[in-house]
């Protein structure tokens, strides 16, 4: 054989031999990944959150959003679902508490996302991130990523999602993307993404208009997590009791000065924007949500 022949064969045979030893190294090293990502996952359940109400602190008082989370966390229903309430409703420490409750029942976990510590441009970096991932390595859907092998459901929840669409316009784009992959994947994950502002709720709603509705909706009734009086044990003064029936908040007892004017026009200001945002969601509601 001619040398030039042989020399031009030898050099094929080591660019077959580089490539298929890189296809293999990439597959175990995908492999190793993934599987570390699923043990990643394990250890990022909802944090312990301490009640916002002085003096009960610990105790999960039972409201209209306690119950739809129920609902929500045992249908295992794909797609996402946005939890949209004024702020100091108490809606992170109802997930801690009841995130207890189904991570101690089999095959349930949560991967909490805490959205106050996102502070780039890119949001689904900062995702991946938190999870142990790599957006440029791990380009397949994110549900590949997961421990499905195991029968584990996961919930993402995204909480405090409005400093995320407050610094990202891609953000909503990002949840988009994984409520089709939760769709597509037989169920093995959804979304709860938590929202002070019913304009944020709004936009998520309207993320993607040829989803199927159903794959996309508000958590529970209206005034999902309203608090009144009756809900709350008599512990407090009365003057505070009918703040919260106006507001619909802990915001009074959180404040204990319900004699103070600011938190009277405060509560006012909160009655207004629980009727201005129901308003604006009323559409998106559903009437066989439980009550």
């Amino acid at each position: 054989m001619p040398e030039f022949l042989y020399n031009g064969a030898l050099q094929s045979l080591k660019l077959m031999t580089q490539g298929m030893l890189n296809y293999l190294w990439n597959q175990v090293y995908t492999f190793i990944r993934r599987r570390l990502i699923a043990i990643r996952i394990f250890s990022l359940g909802v944090p312990y959150e301490k009640g916002i109400w002085k003096g009960h602190m610990d105790t999960l008082y039972e409201n209209s959003a306690t119950k739809a989370l129920r609902v929500l966390f045992s249908s295992r229903r794909p797609g996402a679902t946005v939890y949209w309430g004024l702020e100091s409703l108490g809606k992170s420490y109802m997930i801690s508490k009841l995130s207890k409750e189904y991570s101690t029942a089999n095959g349930y976990r949560f991967i909490y996302i805490d959205c106050t510590e996102f502070n780039s441009m890119d949001f689904k970096s900062f995702l991946y991130n938190k999870i142990g991932m790599d957006r440029q390595s791990d380009q397949g859907p994110f549900s590949s990523y997961l421990p499905n092998d195991t029968g584990y459901f996961i919930t993402v929840v995204l909480n405090r999602f409005d400093v995320a669409m407050m610094k990202s316009d891609a953000a909503c784009a990002v949840v988009s993307e994984m409520t089709r992959d939760s769709i597509r994947t037989s169920c093995v994950f959804n979304l709860l993404i938590v929202v002070n502002s019913p304009t944020n709720a709004l936009s998520l709603l309207t993320i993607a208009k040829n989803l199927p509705r159903q794959h996309i909706k508000l958590l529970g009734p209206a005034f999902c997590g309203r608090w009144g009086a009756e809900e709350l044990p008599i512990s407090a003064k009365t003057c505070d009791m009918l703040l919260v029936n106006q507001c619909g908040t802990l915001m009074p007892l959180i404040c204990d000065a319900a004699n103070d004017p600011l938190i009277q026009l405060r509560a006012s200001q909160q009655q207004l924007e629980w009727e201005h945002g129901e308003r604006m969601l009323e559409a998106y509601r559903e009437s066989d949500e439980i009550v």
